[in-house]
C-alpha cells in the first residue's frame, strides 16, 4: 500500500542553494502542502496534483523566484539528510526509509 507523508526535506537543487535545513515545500500554483509517497510521487494536498518526483521543480529562500528541476542525486541527499532522527515517530522514519529506497532503485 501507497504511504504519504508531508515533504520536510532540505532545498534539493544543490545547484544554486546551500539551505541544509529542512523544510516544508508548497505547490506554486495554489499554496497547498506537498507530501511525498513511497512510490516517490509528490502531491498537493489542496489542487491534487499528482506526479512522479521528477516532473516537479523547486525553489526554497535561497532562489524563490527561481525554480529548478533536480537529479536524484541531490533529491536523494535531501531526504537522507531529512532522515537524521529529530522527533520522528517510528511509522514516519519507516515511511522515508521506503521512499529513499525505493528513489535509489531508480537512479541506479
Amino acid at each position: 500500500m501507497t504511504e504519504w507523508i508531508p515533504l520536510y526535506i532540505p532545498c534539493p537543487v544543490s545547484s544554486i542553494s546551500s539551505t541544509r535545513s529542512p523544510c516544508r515545500y508548497y505547490h506554486s500554483d495554489c499554496g497547498g502542502s506537498i507530501r511525498i509517497s513511497t512510490e516517490v510521487y509528490l502531491k498537493c494536498v489542496n489542487c491534487g496534483k499528482c506526479s512522479h518526483w521528477k516532473e516537479w521543480t523547486f525553489s526554497c529562500a535561497e532562489h524563490s523566484s527561481i525554480y529548478k528541476m533536480i537529479n536524484g542525486k541531490d533529491f536523494l541527499n535531501s531526504l537522507s539528510i531529512a532522515m537524521q532522527p529529530s522527533g520522528k515517530d517510528g511509522g514516519t522514519m519507516a515511511t522515508m526509509r521506503q521512499i529513499i529506497k525505493k528513489l535509489m532503485e531508480e537512479i541506479i
